[in-house]
């Protein structure tokens, strides 16, 4: 449990979004809090997992990096229209005798998807921005003993989200057309031919279209507490995987959620990041 707690601990915070508040903001801040997981085994799965589990909230806003509502990023390059950072994401563990179309396979370690994002400004109002977002990640699986790189992913994605305001909800969404290498998807979706029964055909996924995604989040800020949620949906029709004997379901639905006390900051302040 201590192991799974390290692993899925940095997946809600890079897929929850954090805040900031006022002109002059803490360079850094410090929070202790639960944060609730309701996910499936993988996307298109039937097994799903729910985790109540600590969560450890670290805000910082450096020139370089920055762990705020965004999640963890380093900042390459941002002249107000353009900007390059570092992008992530992950998915959790399964256990395959929890999962009946996997009976008999390997677990499912989990993942972790690390890769530049470019982005670039294509509206922005005092009340909303909206961005194309374009990263790509080369994907790691890994059980804390060894890593595996088991291909990459792209997300092509328009984002909408409003200004960081205090005592306001923050709104953030964002959709686009996934793709994934042939290794993502064989990880997930393939069936070897000594991992074939009666009901479950040999298989091997091709590289493509893995399927659109929506993410929808929110936040609140108090001087000494913060909250934030997401949901993630996957229409997944049409995916090249769509024929594999371990898709279940046509669309898979994520969801989760954050509640952290804010017990330290630093007295050092950095200007609030401002829309140009």
């Amino acid at each position: 449990m201590d192991r799974l707690r390290r692993l899925i601990v940095p997946l809600l915070l890079a897929v929850l979004p954090h805040p900031a508040v006022g002109q002059e903001l803490p360079r850094w801040e410090l929070g202790i809090g639960l944060a609730g997981l309701d996910t499936p085994d993988y996307r298109g799965a039937d097994a799903r997992q729910r985790w109540l589990l600590p969560l450890p909230l670290v805000i910082y806003r450096g020139e370089r990096l920055r762990i705020d509502r965004e999640g963890l990023r380093g900042i390459f390059h941002d002249d107000g229209r353009w900007r390059l950072s570092l992008s992530l994401n992950g998915s959790v563990p399964a256990a395959s005798d929890d999962n009946s179309p996997r009976a008999g396979m390997p677990d499912l370690d989990p993942t972790l998807e690390l890769g530049p994002s470019l982005d670039f400004t294509l509206r922005q109002t005092p009340d909303w921005r909206l961005r194309l977002r374009l990263p790509l990640r080369g994907v790691l699986a890994t059980d804390l003993r060894r890593v595996r790189g088991i291909g990459s992913v792209f997300w092509p994605n328009l984002a909408l989200d409003t200004p960081q305001r205090y005592g306001r909800w923050e709104y953030g969404a964002s959709i686009g057309p996934l793709f994934g290498s042939n290794a993502w998807h064989d990880y997930f979706y393939r069936v070897t031919t000594d991992q074939a029964t009666a009901d479950r055909p040999a298989y091997d996924a091709a590289g493509g279209y893995s399927g659109t995604v929506l993410m929808l989040s929110l936040t609140r800020r108090s001087p000494r507490w913060w909250f934030g949620a997401f949901l993630r949906y996957d229409a997944l029709a049409g995916a090249t995987f769509v024929d594999s004997p371990l898709l279940q379901r046509r669309s898979s639905l994520q969801a989760g959620f954050g509640l952290s006390w804010m017990f330290a900051r630093s007295k050092a302040t950095v200007a609030r990041e401002v829309w140009r």
